[in-house]
């Protein structure tokens, strides 16, 4: 469903089909803080990997639960930041770009083009 010209963006709206000003600073730290996470979540699943095929550490029920609880609580938290790492470029921003678009689709977080 397109969104209506005159309203403000929401969330779960798509990305807009407009200009793109150029990505700043903030959007090259964000896509690296965003690949450093994933490179160290990829890192831990493989060490993670590892050891359970070699049998190098005996853990029992409980340890088991809070290694499942924090592996989840990781990836929800690495998602969240990937994310946001996408929803605060400029490549998926759902305002408007142009200088001729409503003023309620504008984007006051990026440079009009």
């Amino acid at each position: 469903m397109e969104p209506h010209e005159t309203t403000a963006p929401q969330p779960g709206d798509p990305r807009s089909r407009g200009p793109r000003p150029r990505a700043r600073w903030r959007d090259g730290l964000w896509l690296g803080m965003a690949l450093v996470l994933a490179a160290v979540t990829a890192v831990q699943f493989v060490r993670l990997a590892w050891v359970a095929l070699t049998g190098d550490l005996e853990v029992g029920t409980a340890g088991l639960l809070l290694a499942f609880l924090i592996t989840v609580a990781w990836l929800m938290t690495i998602f969240w930041l990937v994310a946001g790492a996408w929803r605060r470029s400029v490549w998926g921003c759902p305002f408007e770009h142009a200088a001729g678009s409503p003023d309620v689709r504008r984007c006051a977080r990026h440079p009009l083009v």
